[in-house]
């Protein structure tokens, strides 16, 4: 049970953490948005 909560824990920060990367690369590089959707469509096919 104590682990289950740290695990959901640490999902947390992580989805924070990127959700901060994201954020702050759209600032540097809004010009960007196009490559990011690229992955995704990439990872589906």
């Amino acid at each position: 049970m104590e682990s289950e909560k740290t695990q959901i824990k640490n999902a947390a920060n992580q989805l924070e953490k990127s959700v901060d990367n994201a954020a702050s690369n759209e600032q540097q590089q809004p010009a960007r948005k196009s490559r990011k959707l690229r992955p995704f469509a990439v990872m589906a096919s």
